[in-house]
């Protein structure tokens, strides 16, 4: 691991978190967060680099989502988030109602997009041995869903009820204002991040957990081998 994380920062490849994983053998790396062109140059480096690191040491990497039977796959979670070109993060929550507001609004939007595109994201993502790995009870499963945290879900629901929309005219729907209490900036639920959640909010951006281990699309991933 320390070779292939020197022979890394060689090419420039921010590498940071590295931890064993369920598997026998099967470890996690991921890099830091940078521009998304960027991120996927660096994903197919990193996929070669382990290849070639693991032959010198005599070991072979398995990339294959699911290669035995009975033990858990590999895949990649595609972390991202929206920035504006000053640097603002559009899904971080801030400390006025005005950058609430406008946090709620990409954050809704987002959760409508993945549920109008589901089939289209779930598309993007399926090959046969990442059907297999999904397929397998393991986490996340097949079925695409969100996973937003227990103090985002309450303030969505209070938002919801306090609001009665079938019932107000256009002209106070042009004036409708939100009470939006202040959201702190950095938002980690207090009870966990559902693994099992193939798409989840992570304090200031989305994560796409059910990405395969062979796939070069993601923005920001964690390789398992």
């Amino acid at each position: 691991m320390r070779h292939f994380e020197r022979e890394a920062y060689k090419l420039g490849i921010p590498v940071k978190t590295r931890h064993n994983e369920v598997a026998p053998n099967q470890f996690e790396c991921a890099p830091i967060f940078e521009e998304a062109n960027l991120a996927v140059d660096h994903n197919q480096l990193i996929m070669s680099l382990m290849e070639k690191i693991a032959h010198k040491h005599k070991f072979k990497v398995l990339l294959h989502e699911k290669p035995f039977k009975g033990i858990n796959g590999s895949g990649k979670h595609c972390n991202w988030s929206l920035l504006t070109d000053t640097g603002v993060n559009l899904l971080s929550p801030g400390g006025t109602p005005k950058n609430n507001t406008q946090f709620l609004v990409f954050l809704v939007n987002t959760i409508k997009a993945v549920y109008d595109n589901s089939g289209l994201l779930i598309s993007s993502i399926i090959d046969a041995g990442n059907a297999h790995r999904l397929g397998a009870q393991e986490a996340p499963p097949a079925i695409l869903s969100v996973f937003i945290g227990r103090t985002l879900d309450q303030l969505l629901n209070d938002i919801e009820n306090s609001i009665a929309i079938d019932e107000m005219s256009s002209e106070e729907k042009t004036e409708l204002k939100l009470d939006i209490a202040k959201i702190p900036e950095i938002l980690l639920d207090n009870t966990d991040r559902n693994s099992t959640s193939p798409f989840a909010f992570t304090g200031n951006r989305f994560e796409f957990r059910a990405v395969g281990s062979t796939l070069q699309l993601t923005v920001h991933h964690r390789s398992r081998f």
